[in-house]
């Protein structure tokens, strides 16, 4: 337990190191409350930054527990008082002053980092970074360092469309085989708005692709995209009627840009999105290996090393895009100004998803619909290799929180939030921190247990299962076989993985098999097995 006396009105910064332990921080007010839970994506090695708003006179207490396995030897932490300051009168010198002490108790000792800022007006207001864009060099982060926005990355390409249909070229609703003509006949058109809100029941890439032996390193081109979706027999859903995030379906809104405009989709973005807003630092990875100026490498730790985490995917619509902060806050102005596509344009971007049975939903074109404190809000996060970034807007205000990182255990997703309390309080309603806050933007998931084993298969049984079973749809082989008295499966490229009998005829194992169920013909001999892995369902694979 520590404790910082207050005054009142004060940002506290502190940080604790980790030694080899993983802990969690909870923050308690004078009059016991929680304010804040601190648990950062360090891990055992680094620090958990520590910043809260000590608004009342009174002792703050810190709570610190440890996360991982207390069993295990050793480990250490340190805690370090760093700041202890009165807040500045005015927003943008809150904002300034937080972003200052989030560098300062954030960075590594040797090692990636992170750029926030706060925009306005198209121009960056406040900013800090800390960290190294290249360990190699020595090249530290600044504002005008270049990173990978990943997922960020589908608003632009929505607003693509949504250029297109003004002039004619697509409509919203239709049917997307009018553009890629290679796609199969499903039953049910999957429309263009499908693919736009994540309602299309298409496979997702990723969890497509490690059903073949593919690994994080290995590489997508964009042409991967429709060749996957060429071979697909079925669909994880009917369109229309479910919401599943799918990354495929936004490289296939990328191909429909393309097609559409006679244009390749970067030259497009370049001359008809980027160019205009003046977005001289903003460029799309187009290729494999495509050498991108200015940009930061990427990193993630290894054995208590960092090392490089490559971005070598030619990937387009989903992500790909490489931008600075103050590019982004050209791009976040037009939602004010409108200057390109016009009033029509950005409202169209705000408009929500429906599924068919009614339901809205709050992924509209690119861009998540929420509130935060009673303020309207779009936001959305982003990852590729070992880039991170997360970016938030108060379109009512014109008010941008933005955050980048090359590295997944550098980013603070809870700093989005601070900022937005630091600048707007006044206007804000009254937060509400509950048991289960943690202190993030963002949908926030938890590990749930497996339900228990209700079927004891007997060796026998696990033996009627060996066997090679083949995906015609993916055209990858696993082989099922029994060893030690535990079914596995055994995939040329992954080490072999443990099926666990959950229920009659079905089994639970590690990504990215994850849920497999056995189909049996009227004799009763299995024939088939059906795979689902999250965004991948019911994929099947027969038995040969």
């Amino acid at each position: 337990m520590y404790t910082v006396e207050s005054a009142g009105n004060e940002l506290v910064a502190a940080r604790l190191d980790q030694r080899d332990i993983d802990v969690s921080i909870r923050v308690l007010a004078p009059d016991g409350s929680v304010i804040r839970r601190i648990d950062s994506s360090a891990g055992a090695l680094g620090p958990e930054p520590i910043l809260f708003s000590a608004t009342e006179r009174g002792r703050y207490r810190l709570e610190v527990t440890r996360t991982d396995d207390p069993a295990e030897p050793g480990g250490t932490f340190t805690v370090q008082l760093l700041h202890q300051d009165p807040w500045a009168n005015t927003g943008v010198d809150r904002v300034r002053q937080l972003l200052n002490a989030w560098a300062e108790v954030s960075e590594w000792e040797t090692g990636p980092g992170a750029v926030a800022a706060v925009v306005q007006d198209g121009l960056v207001i406040a900013s800090a970074a800390y960290g190294l864009a290249s360990l190699e060099h020595g090249l530290g982060l600044s504002a005008r360092t270049v990173l990978d926005v990943g997922s960020v990355s589908k608003q632009f390409t929505d607003f693509a469309i949504v250029l297109l249909a003004q002039r004619g070229l697509l409509n919203l609703d239709d049917d997307i085989r009018t553009h890629l003509r290679e796609v199969p006949n499903f039953g049910t058109p999957i429309r263009i708005r499908h693919l736009i809100h994540h309602m299309s029941g298409i496979r997702e890439i990723y969890g497509s692709l490690a059903l073949t032996g593919w690994q994080a390193g290995d590489g997508i081109v964009q042409e991967d995209a429709l060749g996957l979706v060429t071979h697909m027999r079925e669909l994880n859903f009917e369109p229309g009627t479910e919401y599943l995030y799918c990354n495929t379906a936004y490289m296939l809104l990328a191909d429909i840009v393309s097609r559409a405009s006679g244009k390749p989709f970067a030259a497009f973005m370049e001359d008809e999105i980027f160019g205009p807003l003046g977005m001289e630092f903003t460029t799309i990875m187009a290729q494999k290996g495509q050498v991108m100026s200015g940009a930061a490498d990427s990193y993630a730790l290894a054995d208590g090393e960092w090392v490089r985490v490559f971005d070598n995917s030619g990937i387009q619509g989903a992500g790909g895009i490489y931008t600075t902060v103050g590019d982004l806050a050209r791009w976040l102005y037009n939602f004010r100004t409108a200057r390109v596509g016009g009033p029509a344009a950005i409202a169209q971007m705000q408009e929500r998803g429906v599924l068919s049975d009614g339901d809205t939903l709050r992924y509209a074109f690119g861009l998540d619909v929420g509130t935060y404190r009673g303020l309207r809000t779009l936001a959305h996060s982003g990852s590729s290799a070992g880039y991170r970034a997360r970016l938030l807007y108060f379109p009512d205000e014109d008010l941008g929180i933005l955050q980048q990182a090359n590295s997944a255990l550098t980013a603070t997703p809870a700093l989005m939030e601070m900022l937005a309390d630091a600048m707007l309080e006044e206007i804000l309603e009254p937060a509400v921190v509950g048991e289960d806050d943690n202190g993030r933007t963002g949908n926030s998931t938890r590990e749930e247990g497996r339900e228990r084993s209700t079927w004891t298969p007997t060796l026998a049984d696990l033996q009627a299962l060996e066997g090679v079973y083949f995906s015609p749809e993916l055209e990858a082989t696993w082989t099922l076989r029994v060893d030690e008295g535990r079914l596995e499966a055994r995939h040329a490229r992954l080490e072999p993985l443990p099926l666990e009998p959950q229920a009659a005829d079905r089994f639970s194992a590690p990504y990215p098999l994850n849920e497999i169920s056995v189909e049996r013909d009227s004799a009763g001999s299995p024939v088939a097995l059906r795979v689902s892995n999250g965004r991948v369902r019911n994929l099947r694979f027969e038995r040969r």
